[in-house]
């Protein structure tokens, strides 16, 4: 089956625009098994940029079996080898696709709830170590998804795509031109 060419494009926006990879980078890639055509495209790019990839793959659909099944052990443990990982990288890319919007709606919110403290360091070094991390993350258009917006998943990859797929460089120009013109007037009047 051939690879739809914008997820070639959204990959090349996500390396060379979003996180701006260079030569010699350590960059993780994240996401599920579902992705893997945009994670392969992403993979590449990191490549043609001179950047090191890192994979963090796992199979769709996990975290429902983990959370019904996890010993308090497991639940409290503390992901060191990924806080590794991430603390000797220099670019995050990830990719979510969710495949059932409702996944974890039969499992027990205290566990869920115990997990995310646990991993709450991770997520800040991830989001907040900038400029020492950079990072950017994407959805993958999904059935799910799709059926959530009401739409056919073509409808939803089209929306998806160009959604993303703008012309950032000229939105930027024209964003901070509106953003000089509010810090250089004190008041604004909208009609």
């Amino acid at each position: 089956m051939p690879t739809d060419p914008r997820i070639q494009k959204l990959a090349k926006l996500l390396v060379n625009y979003s996180v701006f990879v260079k030569s010699d980078e350590n960059v993780i890639i994240s996401g599920t098994t579902e992705v893997e055509p945009l994670l392969l495209a992403v993979y590449k790019e990191v490549i043609l940029a001179g950047g090191h990839p890192i994979f963090r793959m796992s199979p769709k659909n996990t975290s429902h079996f983990f959370y019904k099944h996890a010993k308090k052990h497991q639940i409290e443990k503390y992901p060191d080898i990924l806080e590794m990982m991430i603390t000797k990288s220099h670019k995050c890319i990830g990719v979510e696709s969710i495949t059932n919007t409702r996944e974890l709606t039969s499992c027990d919110p205290n566990k869920i709830t115990a997990r995310a403290k646990v991993t709450q360091k991770i997520s800040d070094l991830i989001c907040n170590n900038k400029p020492k991390m950079h990072r950017v993350s994407t959805i993958y258009p999904t059935e799910a998804l799709a059926q959530d917006a009401e739409m056919s998943i073509t409808e939803y990859e089209n929306f998806l795509f160009d959604s993303c797929l703008l012309d950032w460089n000229k939105l930027s120009k024209h964003m901070h031109k509106i953003a000089k013109y509010f810090k250089e007037n004190s008041t604004v009047v909208l009609l």
